[in-house]
């Protein structure tokens, strides 16, 4: 089978098929659309996995620094549960970042800007995410 058209139906068919009805897949627009999904894709699996770890970090940080409550001790240190909340706040903001790429990734697919919330990311407003660019801040 050549790449002229043919005359036939089924080798019709079978060249839309294999064209794609017209979708160039190797377009750079198309193949940057599809590296900015696959970064941002990843970028929330990297993220959901620091989020898993902090928490089982922080699980085994209160149960070695904060010892169970007593008559004579009822309320836990409190540099301790200082330190607790400031991994569950990291950790809040970490999974919101996972939620921002998986969804951008999945709504936007050609967009290269993430726009997070105000207060989501202290030092980072937005976030870049092409071929060459790292996060912008």
């Amino acid at each position: 089978m050549g790449s002229k058209p043919s005359n036939d139906p089924v080798i019709q068919q079978l060249q839309l098929l294999l064209t794609g009805y017209g979708y160039n897949f190797y377009s750079a627009t198309n193949q940057a659309r599809a590296d900015d999904q696959l970064v941002r894709e990843r970028a929330s699996y990297h993220l959901a996995q620091a989020s898993d770890m902090l928490a089982r970090l922080r699980a085994n940080y209160h149960n070695r620094f904060i010892p169970p409550l007593t008559r004579a001790n009822p309320d836990p240190p409190q540099e301790a549960m200082a330190q607790i909340r400031e991994m569950e706040s990291v950790q809040q903001t970490l999974f919101r970042h996972r939620i921002i790429y998986s969804w951008h990734a999945r709504a936007n697919p050609g967009s290269h800007l993430v726009a997070l919330p105000p207060g989501a990311a202290p030092a980072c407003t937005v976030i870049a995410i092409r071929p060459g660019i790292g996060a912008g801040q």
